[in-house]
Formats: C-alpha cells, sequence, structure tokens
C-alpha cells in the first residue's frame, strides 16, 4: 500500500470515528433533549393554568356567594337618575338626605344642630379611573352632623342615622366634653362631631327618590335594647357626685366636759381627692406646670401653679378639722411631690391624696430627688381631763 492509499484510509478512518458520533447526536440525541426540555416547559404552564384555574373557580364561588348582598347593595345604593338631569337629581337627593339627618337631630333633641355637606364625587369623573380595572366601584357624597346634648340623646341620633333605609357609612365619629363644660365633670353634656357618606355603587337602581321600595326592611340593632340607655348608664364624661357626707348624731351635753369636736375620717376624705391633671403654661419667658385637685366631698377643684407664689394645698372636712395641709415641692409632667405633717409622698394623675405609709418617701429615697429632711412635728402637751364631782 503506498503512502497515498494509506493518507486516504486514515482519512476514511478519522472521519468514521468524528462523523458517525455527530451523526448520531444531531440526528437522534439533539431532538431527543429538545423534547424532553419542551415536555418540562409544558408541564410547569399546566401546573400554572391549573393553579389560575383554580383561583378563579374561588372568585365565582365568593362572587355567587356574594350576589345577594350586592344586589342589596344596587336596592339601598343612591339612585341613579331616572328621568331628571343628573345634576338636578343629585341636588334633590342632596336636600333630602340632609333633611333625613336634619330629622335625627331632632328627634335626639339635640342643641346647636347643625348638617353640612362637605364633598360629593357623584357625577364627578375621575379620569384616571375611568377605564378597566381602576375603574371607581362607588362614590359618595359627604355630611358633616354636629350637636351637643347628652350622651343619651346623642345615642338616640345615632339610631337614627343608623335606621335610614339608604346606603351609608360613617366616616368619622368623635364624641367630646365641651370647652364650656370642662370645669363642671358631673354634667351630662357632650359634644357630637359626626362624617356621614351617602354611597352610590355602580349599577344603581334607578328612581327619582332617594328611598327604595323594600319588600323587606334590612335587620338593624336588635330592636329589644335599649341602646341609648345602656349607653348613658355606662357614660364616660360624668363623674358622679358623691352623695352628701352622713352626718353622726349630736351627743347630748356633758355636764363640766367640753364634748369633743366630731370630725370625718382622714383616710375616707382624701381618698375622694384626686390629682386629675397636669398641663405646662408660660409666665413671660418662663415655662411651668399647674396641677389640677378634685375633691368628690365638695365637688371643687384647686389649681396649684408650679411659679406662683400659694404652692399649698390644704383641705378641711365639714366641722372644720384639718384633713390634710401639705406644700408642694415638686412638679412636672409625671407627678407632684407633697409635703405634709406625714412626710414626703408623690401623687401622679389619677391617684388619692391620703398620704399612706407605703407612699411616705424614705430618708434615701427623698435625698435622690435632692430633697432636704422634713422638718420634725412638733409635740403637742398633753391636756389634763378636769375631775368631775
Amino acid at each position: 500500500m503506498n503512502g497515498n492509499n494509506r493518507m486516504a484510509s486514515l482519512v476514511i478512518l478519522a472521519l468514521g470515528v468524528v462523523g458517525v458520533p455527530g451523526l448520531a447526536y444531531w440526528f437522534f440525541l439533539e431532538p431527543l433533549w429538545s423534547l424532553e426540555s419542551t415536555e418540562s416547559t409544558l408541564a410547569a404552564e399546566m401546573e400554572k393554568a391549573n393553579r389560575e384555574s383554580e383561583e378563579h373557580d374561588e372568585l365565582r364561588k365568593r362572587l355567587f356567594a356574594d350576589h345577594p348582598r350586592l344586589e342589596f347593595w344596587k336596592e339601598m345604593s343612591w339612585p341613579v337618575a331616572k328621568d331628571k338631569l343628573a345634576e338636578r337629581h343629585t341636588n334633590d337627593l342632596q336636600a333630602e338626605f340632609r333633611k333625613k339627618l336634619e330629622t335625627a337631630l331632632n328627634k335626639g333633641g339635640l342643641k346647636k344642630a347643625a348638617v353640612e355637606l362637605t364633598r360629593s364625587s357623584i357625577n364627578q369623573v375621575n379620569p384616571a379611573a375611568k377605564q378597566g380595572p381602576n375603574k371607581a366601584l362607588w362614590q359618595s357624597t359627604t355630611f358633616r352632623v354636629s350637636g351637643q346634648g347628652s350622651l343619651k340623646d346623642v345615642g338616640t341620633v345615632l339610631e337614627k342615622v343608623h335606621s335610614i333605609p339608604v346606603l351609608h357609612r360613617l366616616a368619622s365619629l368623635d364624641i367630646k366634653k365641651p370647652e364650656s363644660e370642662r370645669k363642671n365633670p358631673s354634667k351630662d353634656f357632650v359634644e357630637l362631631s359626626l362624617t356621614v357618606e351617602a354611597i352610590s355603587v355602580v349599577g344603581a337602581e334607578k328612581r327619582e327618590n332617594l328611598e327604595p321600595t323594600l319588600k323587606k326592611m334590612p335587620v338593624l340593632l336588635n330592636p329589644s335594647r335599649k341602646h341609648s340607655e345602656i349607653l348613658a348608664n355606662a357614660n364616660p364624661f360624668v363623674i358622679v357626685a358623691p352623695p352628701p357626707p352622713v352626718r353622726p348624731p349630736t351627743p347630748p351635753p356633758t355636764v363640766g366636759r367640753t364634748p369633743p369636736k366630731p370630725s370625718e375620717d382622714r383616710e375616707d376624705y382624701l381618698t375622694s381627692v384626686k390629682l386629675t391633671g397636669i398641663s405646662s403654661y408660660e409666665r413671660g419667658t418662663r415655662t411651668g406646670w399647674v396641677a389640677y385637685f378634685y375633691d368628690q366631698n365638695t365637688n371643687s377643684e384647686q389649681k396649684v401653679y408650679s411659679l406662683g407664689l400659694n404652692r399649698t394645698v390644704g383641705y378641711q372636712d365639714q366641722y372644720g378639722n384639718d384633713m390634710l395641709k401639705a406644700k408642694v415641692v415638686s412638679m412636672n409632667v409625671r407627678e407632684v411631690i407633697l409635703l405634709s405633717e406625714d412626710g414626703y409622698f408623690p401623687v401622679v394623675v389619677g391617684q388619692d391624696l391620703f398620704p399612706a405609709e407605703r407612699r411616705v418617701l424614705n430618708q434615701e429615697q427623698y435625698k435622690e430627688l435632692g430633697l432636704e429632711d422634713p422638718p420634725k412635728a412638733e409635740k403637742k402637751p398633753a391636756t389634763k381631763e378636769p375631775d368631775l364631782e
């Protein structure tokens, strides 16, 4: 075999060694691997489609379950104009709903009653929510309702507003003591501020009148419960004045001896005197604190100013006996520290003024506060009772 034949044989052999596996890969292995990759992709897409189908089924179930409620909302909704112009129809509905709110205020008997239209989004197109899923599903007309009266009267107004047979909600509710009555904690008088939104949903019923013609009224509050009375009996805005103290019977006069002066129990009296608040105030360029003490025994309030000259707290019972004589030695936003014949004792907001032994600061405690030793109480000489013959 000459050189050329040998070279040709080697070339054929090399082509056979390299080409046969390449042809096998090209015609058999590469299609198999591509088919396996396609199968994995299809399996992932099928799994995703199954999940989406399950989610859609769940959404359809919820929609079917809520269908009666949605239909009821369309019936109770602020209605769409039937024959009138939209603007005139809206004005008529606003006037009618305002009248119903005013009727609720009159039923409650509130003073300074007022109803004010504050905002209306009905018939106003929002360009950002015209089309697609961002389209607004409902619009509202907002009224602000206010008035003053007892908490029971406020409860009556809320019941009447709640029973208006038109789809609405309370956007805000504020009940507080008026500024003019905060110094009279035993008086049942509060201020109501209420924001009511009348709602118009998409697909609302077309009618001219505000109220729908209902075959069956919706279930409201339990009619057998007297909600206004329950609310009034748990009134958090009133501090009930204590009953007048029971005067002990006057003992018959004793011949030759001055009858002892009656006195109320010190603990009973001082546990009815409480620190009700601490606030800051300014006097010129200086800032100080003012403490408010309320005596339930006499239904009176005492103020003590940290920058004032008179920084004492004193209380006497109905017989003129001193129940407490104390000096304000320290005052801050958290507490007031008093010095009485019992020693130093702190009082926080809401706490009474009886200096129980456990509340009196020991030497280590008042030294930490930078306070001096309290003056020692003077011992009164014992008086000898006269002999009776």
